[in-house]
């Protein structure tokens, strides 16, 4: 698809939708095997009433969510609010009254952002105990998410928790359930899902604008040392301020090994790779914009450690294809963290292509039977957006971190703790619940079991589980 090397005409949101043509939307598939049951009365008490939230993790997501939900040390929210143009936002009407972490200068960080009254705990088993707190927010290394959220649940405290839902299939099951029993709010952290620029896209898919949508085609790049998880090691670190065997909790028995502790992301033994860092964020966007893709019927993954080769085992190049045949789809993610080139989500459909790496912008297809009289006559250009939200360029690697409303700039983080905060308040779920927080889950293990078994699998929905698709031996 040639794309037109001057900007497209800004279009307003409401002419935008205008230019819509009618159709009716698509049909929301279940979540398959949980259904969402009433619950219980676990509203947060009056509307006024100050929310008292623990954090369990204040390293580099920790912080950045503290700073979003307007806690930080002097200075720094000032600085990301100017940054973003988010000098106006109101308080979320919550107090961060715990703080626990293994490493102590992280909790100190989150102690001092979290201001007077704030306690240190040094277990998360220490703070769930703690009745006064209503919430947790768990930005932990992947290995701890299911086993703090579960335990949680348990305790009665509603959940915020970074992705991915869970580190393996077995635990997805175990914390779904333990939400489902509780009923408590849980808002998993895909926070693009609270921007502006998935929604349009939905609009438009649900206009039936693109026809028959049969390929998907998302995307991250990066070329960072950061970008590929080599974080900076302090140099204070050491066995005398982290605590190794809470941080290494059900993951296998190592040595203690500051490459694991601060780049955990690099193991397998913490975390999910490119997988579920970043291609859930990208599973999420289009499960939202395609009102619900269901479970894939079969993954298969293929990649390799290509470029950061000291200290790695998941792979820094990665390319996945999923398939739903129940909605005659194809998805295919592809990743590489050695090229920073911008590519965004692509929606391949019979009458045109929607393209999100500039806002949103819609090409219609010149072979289309709906269009093509319009392209002969030259009415309408094929090589330059039919509809274009407008706006500055913003590949899906950017995260998305601002998005536009009611003509202001608003950090999308803010954004989504605030509609957690009112899903407690109202007892009603929030829009990343745990329904597809599992749905998430299992397609994302689905790719990373492909990856270390070396073959395509599938999900069997009778037995609830992830299968070898193909004959032969199974490697890992």
């Amino acid at each position: 698809m040639n794309r037109p090397s001057r900007k497209a005409p800004k279009v307003e949101r409401r002419e935008f939708l205008k230019g819509i043509v009618a159709a009716p939307a698509l049909t929301t598939l279940g979540s398959g095997a949980w259904t969402r049951t009433a619950r219980t009365d676990r509203s947060i008490r009056g509307s006024n009433d100050v929310i008292q939230v623990g954090v369990i993790g204040v390293g580099k997501r920790g912080q950045g969510l503290l700073i979003s939900a307007g806690f930080a040390q002097p200075g720094q929210l000032e600085g990301r609010r100017q940054r973003l143009g988010t000098e106006g936002q109101e308080p979320l009407g919550i107090r961060i009254s715990g703080i626990c972490d293994v490493y102590d200068p992280y909790a100190d960080w989150g102690l001092t952002a979290a201001g007077q009254g704030a306690r240190r705990y040094r277990t998360h088993q220490e703070l769930l105990a703690d009745k006064e707190i209503d919430a947790v927010i768990i930005a932990t290394p992947d290995h701890w998410h299911a086993p703090m959220a579960a335990a949680a649940a348990r305790a009665g405290k509603h959940v915020y928790l970074e992705k991915c839902f869970t580190h393996q299939v077995p635990e997805t099951f175990e914390l779904l359930r333990a939400v489902k029993e509780s009923k408590i709010i849980l808002q998993l952290g895909h926070q693009r899902r609270s921007g502006s620029l998935y929604s349009m896209a939905r609009d438009v898919v649900k206009k039936g604008v693109l026809g028959k949508v049969t390929l998907i085609q998302t995307f991250s790049n990066r070329n960072t040392a950061n970008g590929a998880w080599v974080y900076a090691i302090p140099p204070e670190a050491g066995p005398q301020n982290i605590d190794w065997p809470q941080f290494i909790g059900n993951a296998p028995k190592r040595s203690f090994d500051l490459d694991r502790f601060f780049r955990w992301r690099k193991y397998w033994d913490y975390g999910t790779g490119l997988l579920g860092d970043l291609f859930s964020h990208e599973w999420d966007g289009v499960d939202l914009v395609m009102g619900g893709l269901g479970m894939p019927a079969t993954a298969v993954a293929s990649g390799g450690v290509y470029f950061w080769k000291e200290k790695r085992e998941v792979p820094d190049v990665l390319q996945v294809v999923y398939e739903y045949p129940q909605k005659d789809l194809t998805l295919v993610y592809n990743a590489t963290q050695a090229s920073s080139f911008p590519r965004g989500q692509l929606y391949m459909g019979s009458e045109a292509t929607m393209d999100l790496s500039r806002g949103v912008q819609v090409y219609l297809d010149r072979e289309s039977p709906r269009y093509q009289e319009k392209v002969k006559s030259g009415e309408i250009q094929p090589d330059r957006p039919f509809l274009s939200s407008g706006g500055a360029a913003s590949p899906t690697e950017s995260f998305l971190s601002s998005t536009t409303a009611s003509g202001e700039s608003v950090d999308v983080t803010y954004l989504h703790l605030k509609n957690w905060v009112q899903s407690m308040r109202s007892n009603q779920p929030a829009t990343c619940n745990e329904d597809v927080g599992w749905r998430e889950a299992i397609t994302t293990h689905m790719a990373v079991l492909s990856y270390k078994w070396g073959c395509r699998v599938r999900w069997d929905s009778q037995k609830q589980k992830v299968l070898p698709d193909v004959a032969g031996s199974v490697k890992a």
